[in-house]
């Protein structure tokens, strides 16, 4: 993954690119997503989805399944979930979360 993401070089050793990304107390992923945003005018957007990506799960999914009802508490959990859901994936998804939040 190191390799891949620039970190790291044919040798092993860590790049100028890798020394900037470990100075974010980050997963590698987050670290490359936060450094390469400014290329995209999206910082903000990626500091937000970083945030939430970095929290516990934000989407409440309350126990007790009624198996056939669908008025159930999951069912309409589940069913208020994907107004925030994005065709994108999670990252949009979590943005759509924040801004309605916001």
């Amino acid at each position: 993954q190191l390799y891949a993401l620039g970190a790291i070089d044919d040798g092993m050793d860590l790049t100028d690119y890798g020394k900037k990304m470990a100075r974010l107390p980050l997963d590698p992923t987050f670290a490359h997503l936060l450094l390469q945003s400014p290329q995209y005018n999206c910082t903000t957007e990626m500091l937000t989805a970083i945030s939430m990506l970095s929290a516990e799960n934000i989407f409440y999914r309350p126990g007790g399944n009624e198996e056939g009802k669908g008025n159930s508490l999951s069912a309409k959990a589940a069913a208020a979930h994907r107004r925030f859901a994005s065709y994108e994936g999670d990252l949009p998804t979590m943005l759509n979360v924040y801004d309605c939040w916001r």
